[in-house]
């Protein structure tokens, strides 16, 4: 593979877009022959070692052509660690895109994409403590019983991002997924921030599941507490097993609505 091929592909791949296009449309596509298993391994290779930081979730994936060769399609995730530079061949850029394809970055864009991915984290922390805040406080979306709060949060990486709205009628099809999130049954209606799962127990509740429309995802359930020798104790055994089961029903439910990666 001649060598400026792999850093026409990592630059490619920071800028987010590895496609070759004219006004914006894919013209033509070339097929590999021979081994494309190890082509793959070498791309992932190259990935890994000649782009810091590393892109999460980066993948590559044979496709199969109708004249017998194969294409390599490139997912690249929206990043949360942006930017990522090419340090193959000391190349050592940053690079974005443009409206004529990728371009190197300048020091005044290299310092806005720093801020924004800075900003990002901060808005996703700041929303994580006004939420706890608001149960803790008993401004939740149905009352809860008294008592210990166990208070989940997925966050899409695009949940701040503007116009960001995610499918609610995805979950028509699966009505007891977002239920299952609590780890109990219950019932779900929509309300003004998206849709609501929740298990009543009397005048109160035991727990509610909140999907908001920009995709984020609370669970808050009451927990029971054990009094022994003076000290309030969690069931620990149970507690994280019961964790571990809203989480992976959780991930479903994102899942099912199509969000961007996510921050727990």
């Amino acid at each position: 593979m001649p060598t400026c091929v792999p850093l026409q592909m990592l630059r490619a791949v920071t800028s987010f877009s590895a496609c070759r296009s004219q006004t914006a449309f894919p013209v033509d596509l070339i097929g590999l022959s021979g081994d494309v298993d190890a082509a793959v391994l070498r791309m992932e290779s190259m990935a890994r070692d000649g782009i810091r930081p590393p892109i999460p979730r980066l993948e590559f994936v044979r496709v199969a052509l109708a004249n017998g060769d194969h294409a390599v399609v490139t997912s690249i995730p929206k990043s949360w660690n942006a930017p990522h530079q090419v340090v193959f061949q000391k190349d050592f850029r940053f690079y974005t895109r443009g409206s004529a394809g990728k371009q190197h970055i300048d020091v005044d864009e290299l310092r806005r994409v720093v801020l924004l991915s800075q900003e990002t984290g901060e808005r996703i922390h700041q929303f994580r403590a006004g939420r706890v805040a608001a149960v803790l406080s008993g401004e939740t979306p149905v009352e809860l019983q008294p008592g210990a709060r166990q208070i989940i949060h997925l966050v899409p990486l695009n949940a701040f991002d503007t116009g960001t709205s995610v499918n609610l009628a995805a979950l028509g099809q699966k009505r007891d997924l977002l239920i299952s999130a609590m780890d109990s049954g219950g019932s779900q209606r929509h309300n003004v921030d998206g849709l609501l799962a929740y298990s009543a127990s009397g005048e109160s509740h035991d727990g509610y599941a909140q999907l908001f429309r920009n995709g984020i995802l609370e669970i808050a359930t009451h927990q029971p507490v054990w009094n022994r020798k003076g000290r309030d104790l969690l069931p620990s055994l149970s507690f994280e097993e019961g964790i571990l089961r809203q989480m992976s029903a959780a991930i479903e439910v994102l899942k099912t609505v199509s969000v961007a990666p996510l921050l727990l």
